[in-house]
């Protein structure tokens, strides 16, 4: 084989290995790469779907704001809705909401809180003026399962109201036993004779079914001496808060405890005896006095609530 042969074979040897070579590395290369484009493109839509799918939330958290501040009564009703726009307003739509590629909902339930007034999720006492809801957005491309989900609490005080007791006038129509009210500073109730006795207050009409939330006082206490109070929530009898039946509780829900200090009023809504939400309010102070030198006093008495 002359010198010339030889070296075109070995020429078209080396260009067939190299071609092997390019291949197998296009072999493994390009389905890398191809990989690598794919996913990032479908990184980037799933990314702009949760984009819009977080809009879609935000959208009816807002939503939900607007429709409390409407009233507690038509907003605080357990189920899975989603918002719908009545003109000018907006109000809750029972079911899910298809918007094109999307579902979307929100989740009314109840809450419940311990003897510290901490939010559990078993067991406790239902809050009746706070609501926990569960907003989900949904979609299935580019992969199934996409979704975004948040949890917010929603609480009826926004529109709290304050009632004050603590002139002559506020405390003369209550009623008095071994008690008096005077006017040293600007009116208080004070233990008469005895070493104990009791003021128990008008009603106050809340003139429609109202969440009573705290209860707040002043006092004078000298030594030996004691003020405490408990507070009755009822129904009217016949639209009235003067006949009502009227149960004193403490801040456990029960006749055996008393508010001594101020402290958040129970809630309780198992339709007999105490009852909170109520459209009638009274509360009683109780006194006790061992040293007859000086006397304990009521001076003042605020409630909050909300219609």
């Amino acid at each position: 084989m002359n010198r010339k042969k030889i070296k075109n074979f070995f020429s078209a040897g080396t260009i067939l290995v190299e071609f092997l070579i390019v291949s197998a590395l296009l072999t493994l290369i390009v389905p890398a790469v191809y990989g690598l484009f794919i996913a990032g493109t479908q990184g980037d839509a799933n990314q702009l779907k949760q984009t819009e799918a977080t809009r879609l939330m935000r959208e009816m958290v807002e939503v939900t704001r607007i429709i409390r501040e409407q009233g507690w009564n038509t907003f605080a009703n357990n189920g899975t809705y989603y918002p719908i726009q009545n003109g000018n307003s907006w109000s809750f739509q029972s079911g899910e909401e298809t918007i094109n590629e999307y579902k979307r909902s929100l989740i009314i339930g109840d809450v419940y809180r311990d003897v510290n007034d901490l939010i559990i999720e078993n067991g406790g006492e239902l809050d009746l003026s706070t609501k926990k809801i569960l907003y989900r957005v949904s979609w299935d491309t580019p992969f199934p399962g996409g979704e975004v989900i948040s949890t917010k609490y929603f609480t009826r005080y926004i529109d709290t109201i304050a009632f004050t007791h603590s002139t002559n006038t506020d405390f003369s129509s209550g009623i008095l036993t071994n008690t008096t009210v005077t006017a040293v500073l600007d009116g208080e109730v004070t233990l008469s004779s005895g070493t104990t006795g009791t003021y128990e207050s008008a009603p106050l009409d809340a003139n429609g079914s109202s969440s009573f939330a705290y209860l707040s006082f002043t006092t004078f206490v000298p030594n030996n001496s004691s003020v405490k109070m408990q507070v009755a929530v009822a129904d009217p009898v016949n639209n009235s808060c003067a006949t009502a039946s009227y149960n004193y509780v403490g801040p456990n829900g029960t006749d055996q405890t008393y508010f001594d200090p101020s402290g958040a009023i129970p809630f309780d809504g198992d339709n007999s005896g105490y009852e909170n939400p109520g459209r009638c309010f009274k509360y009683k102070a109780f006194f006790t006095n061992v040293v007859q030198t000086e006397k304990p006093e009521l001076r003042s008495v605020t409630i909050t609530y909300t219609p």
